[in-house]
């Protein structure tokens, strides 16, 4: 996705966004403009701790644009039931809000 804002403030909102979900930053690097997140969730009864991991890029196109890719992978295959994916389209989701309230 490319959006109509510069890379300080999307990355400025990622951030934010993240912390505000209570996700935790497993590693970070402004300058390539990359997230790597985990997720915990429980899985099962008795829940079963575990988590998902999802990568967020945040690329300049130029001073007024930036593209914004994330994709996850389960950690727990076997057990996965898409919710990876269900983080990341909400991340996306609320990303473009938080930006928007900016402006």
């Amino acid at each position: 996705m490319i959006l109509r804002f510069p890379f300080d403030s999307v990355w400025d909102a990622a951030h934010l966004v993240i912390q505000q979900a209570g996700w935790n930053v497993a590693r970070t690097n402004r300058a390539l403009g990359h997230f790597e997140v985990k997720i915990p969730v429980k899985i099962g009864t008795p829940p079963l701790p575990m988590t998902e991991t999802f990568s967020i890029d945040v690329i300049r196109v130029d001073n007024d644009s930036t593209k914004v890719r994330a994709w996850g992978m389960p950690n727990y295959p076997v057990l996965d039931w898409g919710s990876t994916w269900q983080y990341v389209d909400s991340f996306l989701l609320e990303l473009e809000k938080v930006l928007v309230r900016k402006t």
